[in-house]
This record gives C-alpha cells, sequence and structure tokens, in this order.
C-alpha cells in the first residue's frame, strides 16, 4: 500500500503542522490522491486544514486509536519545523536513510499558505541534496523526497468543491463532450498539457474529479439509450 502525509507551513520560520500516516491509494492518480489534492488546492487556514486532515484521519488513518477528545481538538497533528526537518538523503546503501527517519512515506503533500516563500533542500537527481523553495500559495507534491509537482491553489473554497459534488444537474450532450475531450487531453498530456520539466508550468485539468465523474455517469446513460 502506498502511504502519505500532509504538511501545513504555519510561518516564514518553516514551522509546520504534519498529519498521521494515510495508507493506501495516496499514489499520484490514484483516489485518494485525487480527493487529497482537490481540498488541500482549496485550503484557505489552519481550520480548513484540520477539517481535511480529520477526514483522511478518520477513513484512511493507519492509528485509529484516537479518543473523540483527540480526533476534535486535532491532536493527532504534531509540530516539525521543514527547514531544519528537511528532505535531504543522508545517503548510505539504499540511498533514503533521513528521508525514512523523518517522514517514513511515499508522497507528501507540502500546502503553503504563510505568505512567504520556504526554502529547503531536496534530494538531486544525481543523489546530492538541492536547494528548494515552497511558494506561497502552492500545493507541492513529493514523491520520496523529489519533486513531483507543484500545484497553484485555488480561488474556490471547500465548500465550492462539495458542492459541486452533491449538485444534481443534467448535463448536455455538448457538455460531456467537452469536459470528457478535455480530461483526454490532460490524461494524455497532449495539447495545451503537454509535459513541462519546470512543474510550475505544467497545467492541470480545469475540472474537477466530480465534474469528470459526472460526465462520464451522463455519456453511459446516453449510450445505454442510444
Amino acid at each position: 500500500m502506498t502511504h502519505g502525509k500532509f504538511i501545513f507551513i504555519l510561518n516564514q520560520y518553516g514551522d509546520c503542522l504534519v498529519t498521521p500516516d494515510f495508507n493506501g491509494n495516496m499514489y499520484i492518480g490514484a483516489k485518494n490522491s485525487s480527493e487529497a489534492i482537490e481540498l488541500l488546492k482549496r485550503c484557505k487556514n489552519v481550520g480548513d486544514f484540520e477539517k481535511i486532515s480529520l477526514k483522511f484521519v478518520k477513513d484512511y488513518g493507519i492509528d485509529k486509536n484516537y479518543d473523540d477528545s483527540e480526533l476534535e481538538n486535532c491532536e493527532f497533528l504534531r509540530r516539525e519545523n521543514i527547514v531544519t526537518t528537511n528532505f535531504v538523503f543522508d545517503v548510505d546503501s539504499n540511498g533514503m536513510k533521513d528521508y525514512i527517519k523523518n517522514w517514513f512515506v511515499d508522497f507528501l503533500y507540502v500546502l503553503n499558505l504563510c505568505g512567504y516563500d520556504i526554502e529547503t533542500k531536496v534530494c538531486g537527481e544525481d543523489g546530492k541534496d538541492a536547494d528548494w523553495i515552497f511558494m506561497s500559495g502552492t500545493l507541492t507534491i513529493l514523491d520520496f523526497g523529489s519533486l513531483h509537482s507543484t500545484i497553484p491553489c485555488a480561488t474556490e473554497t471547500i465548500e465550492d468543491y462539495e458542492k459541486s459534488k452533491t449538485d444534481s444537474y443534467e448535463m448536455t450532450p455538448a457538455k460531456v463532450c467537452e469536459i470528457l475531450l478535455e480530461f483526454n487531453e490532460w490524461r494524455r498530456g497532449a495539447g495545451d498539457y503537454e509535459f513541462n520539466e519546470d512543474p510550475t508550468k505544467n497545467k492541470d485539468c480545469p475540472y474537477s474529479p466530480a465534474e469528470i465523474g459526472k460526465a462520464i455517469d451522463t455519456a453511459i446513460k446516453f449510450l445505454k439509450a442510444y
């Protein structure tokens, strides 16, 4: 199972809140990961982060031994410092000693809303440490200490996203085609979504997983009725 955890940077000094491990489907493209990205990139403050973390602790957390009071007060979150506890590999026989010691997960989702860019270190492609900046207003995803992607935070709120999942509306055939064609372009990395070595320039699909799912469901209904 692929593990992951969330990190919320609190201030310009690199102090942060860190969740426990989440177990299963936290790799990019998996259901739990997609949900995490949709929620985290709409996070606006610590309160939102606590709500998202609480949901994932209840649904996917490895440690299920928290009592009601600990859950209510988000006592499962621990404080770290993302600058002093960095992502540099202390290279040993497997090249992952420090990363395993500090984080022990495959994927880290790092959210910076503190208003400052935070400088730290990540593993370079040659196995040596490299400078890295967690830009303010972004969600950065790290795969075993190496950069996977950086996603700009969305203007929409978590409430907007949750509402989009529950709203019932009829999609026209034209709208279904629009959404699915755009999604297919993004999935194949074609057109406007061609891969760029600079992760900040990679475009994300403009439609949420909820909208794409609804378009697929509607397309199936159209085909069955044909």
